[in-house]
């Protein structure tokens, strides 16, 4: 549900509207981690649960890594999603 249906944008909007800075930072620590390589990815989840593309998991963080962005400031946000931005998504 999060990284669909807008559930990142539901959450950037409470954070900034309720101006609740625990969850503006969750928020970005989780664009943080969905910028990891799949294998560091693997290695935090239980075993078959983090997804293996890299461009599926980017795909599905374009939002969050652009909120991520605009908290922060950090040009690296909009590089890993430029870098993954055209790959095909298999």
């Amino acid at each position: 549900m999060f990284s669909c249906f807008g559930g990142v944008q539901a959450f950037a909007g409470l954070a900034e509207y309720y101006d609740h800075d625990p969850l503006r930072h969750g928020l970005v620590r989780l664009a943080r981690y969905q910028m990891l390589p799949a294998a560091e990815r693997e290695a935090c989840e239980p075993a078959g649960q983090a997804p293996t593309s890299e461009a599926l998991t980017t795909f599905r963080a374009l939002d969050l890594l652009g909120y991520a962005y605009q908290v922060t400031g950090d040009d690296r946000f909009v590089e890993h999603a430029r870098r993954h931005a055209d790959t095909p998504c298999v």
